[in-house]
């Protein structure tokens, strides 16, 4: 069992599809299957259930799956190690982290690493928070810049960075935006627009609101926060947006009665130590709170 041939198996197994699977890799789906059948050869037993055009793990493909993960990950955390002895910050930097962070908070240090260290390999992967939490755990991705959860996983080292400020907004034509006396169970009667059901930001905003015994009824979702943002210029609804979003086209509602903020930071594996090249990141970044 080679590493390539683990890593195509891991990627048929999570996208449940030879033909994903392939995609992703920017390989042909002949040579992915040509790997698993080489694989199933080789381990004298069937990986996959082919039905039609959909395919599942047997069993024995569930118990190679989890070994094939654990396997992988320690090689890379070996090669870490390695790497780590020369002291010099060197080679791939793989980031993961959310467009909004990656919009608001990230660009004067990516543009530091790319000016005074050009020996990185910054390698910046955009996608939700909860998926690059879930990319650290499996040791897929080094480090990610994150919405930092109120319980973290206990395989995860979390270094909180900023505080971001959240505020309910809507737009400035609004009938919000003249309301007298407005109450926060009043904005219960109005669309709201959120972030995806799965996100930290989601589940943190509806599990205030629901402490103030308000409840949603007309929900609108927009994927990115600066979509959202948006939506609410264009008068579809309110949102709980971060302040650094505020322009004059958003109207703040009820400042004295909300205020929301979450933490964003970096996180990694404990047990992969953070490559010199990643300790500089996480330096610059904690530079840029001082500044």
């Amino acid at each position: 069992m080679d590493q390539q041939s683990l890593k195509i198996f891991l990627a048929v197994a999570d996208a449940e599809s030879f033909t994903r699977a392939a995609e992703s890799l920017y390989l042909t789906q002949p040579a992915v299957s040509k790997r698993i059948a080489g694989l199933e050869s080789q381990l004298d037993c069937r990986l996959f259930d082919r039905i039609g055009h959909n395919i599942q793990l047997t069993a024995s493909g569930k118990v190679l799956k989890q070994h094939a993960q654990n396997l992988l990950q320690n090689m890379e955390f070996a090669r870490q190690q390695l790497r780590n002895l020369s002291g010099e910050a060197v080679g791939p930097l793989q980031i993961a982290t959310g467009h909004h962070i990656g919009l608001h908070r990230l660009p004067p240090v990516w543009k530091a690493i790319s000016q005074h260290h050009p020996k990185i390999e910054l390698q910046i992967h955009f996608m939700d928070s909860e998926l690059a939490y879930e990319r650290v755990i499996e040791g897929n991705m080094e480090c990610a810049v994150v919405t930092l959860p109120e319980q973290s996983a206990p395989e995860l080292h979390q270094y909180p960075l900023w505080q971001d400020d959240m505020a309910i907004y809507c737009s400035s034509n609004s009938p919000l935006s003249n309301a007298n006396n407005l109450k926060l169970e009043d904005l219960a009667e109005h669309t709201v627009i959120l972030p995806e059901k799965h996100t930290f930001t989601r589940q943190a905003i509806v599990e205030h609101f629901k402490h103030q015994n308000v409840h949603f009824s007309n929900i609108r979702t927009g994927d990115y926060l600066e979509t959202i943002k948006v939506l609410v210029e264009c008068g579809l609804g309110w949102s709980v947006l971060p302040t650094i979003l505020e322009n004059k086209q958003l109207i703040r509602l009820l400042p004295e009665q909300f205020s929301l903020p979450r933490t964003l930071g970096l996180i990694h594996h404990k047990k992969r130590p953070l490559s010199n090249a990643a300790k500089l990141f996480l330096g610059l970044m904690q530079e840029t709170l001082i500044k």
